[in-house]
């Protein structure tokens, strides 16, 4: 499988609790999908809009247009986020939490 990124990873952070919105930041693009990895050495897992990596996170995680919203975030949702269309990987978001 071919990536290619076009953006280096940003850091965003939240708090225990709170909601957090990851933006793509690429204009113009609808769908984007996004993909979880704990690390930079871990497996990714794919997010899709209202449906999650298990069965337990349902609703955790929404996509509005090329966002990813995560409600109630925990410490155990900080990691990296990626956000892409077909098989180009736009922007990597660092997820960091605080108030563990």
């Amino acid at each position: 499988m071919l990536f290619m990124f076009v953006s280096a990873a940003s850091v965003e952070h939240a708090f225990t609790g709170q909601t957090a919105r990851l933006s793509c930041e690429v204009m113009d693009i609808i769908a984007a999908y996004w993909m979880y990895q704990q690390s930079e050495n871990t497996a990714r897992h794919k997010i899709y809009a209202n449906v999650t990596m298990s069965d337990a996170d349902y609703g955790k995680y929404t996509v509005d247009g090329s966002s990813l919203i995560i409600n109630e975030v925990k410490a155990s949702d900080a990691g990296i986020y990626i956000c892409g269309h077909g098989k180009l990987v736009y922007h990597k978001l660092r997820l960091k939490v605080d108030g563990v």
